[in-house]
């Protein structure tokens, strides 16, 4: 058995152990613990946890910083603790997309440079450091944004867009599924974070797709993204920051084109899902051979067992 998240692992792992299933395995993607939690909310988590982590032969985490948040704040043994990194299909970045129509279907203008941000709209996103930089950006440089995801702050980021005088030159996309269409599309693709316990999926395709990336140097991003080399690192919380780091690309477009070459080159080498699946898959084969060898040690111990009692019977 084979749980992913939160929600998953608990219904799973409690199903599991109740059907006495051999062999378990949990990926966690991010660190669930909201510190806007009540201490015990906290502290009942985190002991749930600890308890379904002593039925589960492992537990996979996506980046190196979540791993050492689990070890850190729920006192995971390490051992049951190992990373595996996302991976992704490149096949729909394969494809050449006519720029021109993709941005029409966005409603934004077929000319002109664009900066994108996608993910879900809650604070923890950094949502409003990316309006604040687009607002001192939009002074300075002929550019349009983009903010494709929906969630429940959307109306709420939407005036502040408008309050920030943006509502001409920012379009909120929504929810949408030609992510890869819309990446190719993209000048630059901003992630200003303000945690991150994983390893975010877009900054992947965004790189997948040639798009240069400045983020926030938070959770499991500088593991993929190196300053200076293959995007851009940020402080989080830094609007300023963010809008020079963004503003340094679409001046230098061959520095931008450059990173985005090496961030392509890095996702392919590192980060394809077939290389994710056989690491997998070796786990699972792994730990497989491991009950198979303790069984096979036990059953000749109660074998014997049975044979001592049955002889003391027998006198």
């Amino acid at each position: 058995m084979h749980a992913h998240g939160a929600k998953a692992g608990l219904i799973g792992r409690l199903s599991a152990r109740l059907a006495k299933t051999p062999v378990v395995f949990m990926t966690a993607h991010n660190f669930v613990i909201s510190d806007e939690w009540p201490a015990w909310k906290k502290s009942f988590f985190i002991l749930a946890e600890r308890i379904l982590a002593r039925y589960t032969d492992t537990i996979i985490t996506v980046s190196s910083a979540l791993r050492q948040e689990l070890i850190k704040r729920e006192k995971i043994n390490p051992a049951k603790l190992m990373t595996i990194y996302n991976g992704i299909d490149y096949d729909p970045f394969r494809e050449v997309w006519e720029r021109k129509a993709v941005l029409r279907s966005l409603g934004l203008p077929p000319l002109g440079r664009v900066v994108g941000m996608v993910s879900r709209l809650i604070p923890q996103k950094g949502v409003s450091y990316f309006l604040k930089a687009a607002a001192n950006l939009a002074g300075e440089h002929q550019v349009n944004f983009l903010i494709v995801g929906d969630g429940p702050y959307r109306q709420q980021f939407e005036a502040e867009a408008f309050a920030l005088g943006l509502q001409h030159r920012l379009v909120f996309a929504g929810e949408r599924q030609d992510i890869a269409a819309i990446l190719s599309a993209l000048d630059v693709l901003a992630l200003p974070s303000l945690t991150e316990g994983g390893l975010p999926f877009i900054i992947l395709e965004a790189m997948a797709a040639g798009c240069p990336v400045v983020a926030a140097r938070v959770g499991g991003i500088p593991e993929i993204v190196y300053d200076n080399h293959n995007g851009l690192l940020i402080p989080a919380k830094d609007h300023k920051r963010l809008a020079g780091a963004i503003a340094s690309l679409l001046i230098d477009r061959e520095k931008a084109a450059l990173l985005g070459r090496r961030g392509r080159k890095h996702v392919l080498d590192n980060f394809m899902v077939n290389k994710m699946v056989q690491k997998v898959e070796n786990e699972y084969k792994a730990a497989l051979d491991n009950k198979q060898l303790f069984f096979k040690r036990l059953f000749p111990v109660v074998e014997l067992a049975a044979i001592k009692k049955e002889q003391r019977k027998q006198k």
